[in-house]
């Protein structure tokens, strides 16, 4: 059984697009509301979880998420018991243990580490978090709680991104992909946990968006600032944010 258009893994989400998304969510809402019709639509297949950070419900999910379709998991949770200990490069890892499966997750704390080490594998790679670059399947299901949400309906709708920007990779992804389907970002960083302004910049350049600033007093008792940067349609209406 296929369940999605064939794709040659996933490693940012820029790579993202609305006719892939709207295919995933009614994927996925099918699995919901009929589980066993896709228990074997993976049997036969392999997926191997390659975890070079520590990590509980990323790699957990992922393995559980293919044993219920019917895949088989081999697993690398601790790379102090790989090759990698004596010296073995990502390259050559990369090369071995997608010989082993049909899809592998890589989680790595080098940024890039996921483009990078697809080069050398011989199947589709995805992206389980690498660096501070991005989290592109943990904003899949970011996006696809927020579609149930609202009803598919995104335009026009706001989310505020608060806290750790600097080093989150989650937020990234999920940034880029809100502005993709014309969410209004309000951006709330912690004392010197800004991310860079290069990357706010190419999300405003790709996406021909509007950079404003708006201040209130509950903002300081968040993160201790009172002014806010808001990214956002062009089109959109300058509304109250607490209106």
């Amino acid at each position: 059984m296929s369940i999605l258009p064939t794709i040659d893994g996933l490693h940012s989400s820029e790579a993202l697009n609305t006719t892939f998304l709207e295919s995933l969510f009614a994927c996925a809402a099918d699995i919901e509301a009929q589980p066993s019709k896709y228990s074997q639509a993976l049997s036969g297949k392999v997926i191997a979880t390659v975890f070079s950070e520590p990590s509980t419900r990323t790699r957990l999910s992922f393995e559980s998420a293919a044993h219920r379709l019917g895949a088989s998991v081999i697993t690398v949770s601790d790379p102090q018991s790989t090759s990698a200990a004596k010296g073995e490069s990502l390259s050559d890892m990369m090369r071995v243990v997608s010989s082993y499966c049909d899809l592998m997750v890589l989680r790595h704390p080098h940024d890039g580490a996921s483009r990078y080490a697809s080069r050398y594998s011989n199947v589709p790679l995805v992206n389980g978090g690498d660096g501070r670059l991005g989290h592109p399947t943990q904003t899949l299901v970011d996006l696809y709680t927020l579609h149930k949400k609202w009803g598919g309906q995104f335009e026009g709708k706001t989310v505020a991104l608060l806290g750790d920007l600097a080093n989150g990779r989650t937020v990234r992804s999920l940034a880029w992909s809100l502005a993709m389907l014309g969410v209004r970002i309000v951006l709330l960083p912690g004392p010197g946990l800004d991310w860079a302004a290069s990357f706010e910049q190419r999300i405003v350049d790709h996406f021909d968006l509007r950079l404003r600033w708006v201040s209130h007093p509950l903002f300081a008792d968040w993160t201790g600032n009172s002014e806010a940067r808001i990214i956002e349609p062009c089109g959109l209406v300058q509304k109250d944010l607490f209106g």
